[in-house]
């Protein structure tokens, strides 16, 4: 019988066995053990005694819907910790039957009894149940780029055992994950990982045994925050000082934008959230000292990747052209601030 890489072989002439975790040159063949060692032996000596499978109605719920069978990862986490993490990648085939296919990978030596859900509210719908094998990964669902939206809010729930070897005891995982599906459409999502071929994005639940979880915040508290802290900007904006501004000897007031500043949390706003408050800023400040002709604004942005000095040159060329603009100066800023006059 041909060996393969994730099936389970004995050894002919010692004492032991393990899963096929590769091939070298010469017949070897790498045989890793249950302590997770990588053991080099001669491919006669190896005999295969059990390949990679999956329950009768796991099978049959794959084929139904078109999904791969469970396949063993090449490489697995050598240390005790248990990693589990969910990854969608993009069809490569044009004739796939989905855009995307979201697989649970179970980087680890230790079984799982898996509950995969979609949220939406305090609703829940279950995407999968089933047993995924220490050292595997299993596709979930195929996803149609135009029937995401449910995707956003994923729950992962876990029992974690071991057949055969004494392990540390884990309390029962349920862990809940929100995510843009917007970002399945960004090439720099992403990224290339040891367990696929082709670049996934990756979503980890639990890391090192820890659970991996959001911060989660309703839309209303969101909104109510973000409102109270608009206006508590407005009236520093229209204070002579203020923690975020702060107006020199000279005459140059100064405004740091970075993030931190300006707000005491982040949590639940993305990225495009973040950059839109920035923005905001920008616009009370300069609003506020629309007749202060002369005045120098100094906007502390950072040198980072660019992405907010655009969005800050861009609206200085749209809205308030009557400003003139350019590079604050650099022993004092170097490239990460703007200096704006009021024209």
């Amino acid at each position: 019988m041909e060996i393969k890489i994730g099936d389970r072989v004995r050894f002919l002439d010692a004492v032991g066995g393990g899963i096929v975790s590769g091939f070298k040159k010469d017949g070897v063949v790498l045989v890793q053990d249950e302590d997770g060692f990588e053991l080099p032996v001669l491919k006669q000596q190896c005999v295969v005694v059990d390949v990679p499978e999956t329950s009768k109605s796991s099978k049959e719920t794959s084929d139904a819907i078109g999904l791969p069978v469970t396949e063993s990862l090449v490489r697995v986490n050598n240390d005790q910790e248990l990693n589990v993490s969910f990854a969608f990648v993009e069809a490569v085939d044009r004739n796939a039957k989905g855009d995307f296919t979201l697989y649970l990978v179970n980087d680890s030596r230790m079984h799982l009894l898996v509950h995969v859900l979609t949220m939406q509210g305090s609703q829940s719908k279950t995407q999968y149940a089933g047993e995924v094998k220490a050292g595997t990964r299993v596709a979930v669902a195929v996803l149609d780029r135009n029937n995401l939206d449910d995707w956003g809010h994923l729950c992962l729930q876990v029992l974690v055992f071991n057949r055969h070897q004494p392990m540390r005891a884990y309390a029962p995982f349920s862990i809940e994950r929100t995510f843009a599906v917007s970002k399945l459409f960004k090439a720099g999502s992403f990224v290339q990982t040891k367990h696929f071929s082709e670049p996934a994005l990756w979503i980890p639940m639990i890391r090192d045994g820890e659970s991996q979880r959001d911060l989660l915040i309703s839309p209303e508290e969101l909104l109510a925050g973000m409102k109270a802290k608009k206006e508590a900007l407005q009236a520093e904006s229209d204070a002579p000082r203020s923690v975020s501004s702060k107006r020199r000897a000279d005459e140059m007031l100064e405004v740091d934008l970075h993030i931190h500043a300006l707000l005491d949390t982040t949590a639940g706003m993305q990225a495009a959230d973040m950059l839109r408050h920035q923005l905001d800023v920008v616009r009370q400040t300069l609003d506020a000292h629309r007749r202060d002709r002369g005045l120098k604004i100094v906007f502390i942005h950072g040198k980072g990747d660019g992405v907010l000095r655009a969005a800050l040159i861009k609206e200085l060329s749209l809205r308030y052209k009557h400003c003139r603009w350019q590079d604050a100066s650099f022993q004092e800023y170097g490239f990460g601030a703007t200096q704006v006059t009021i024209g």
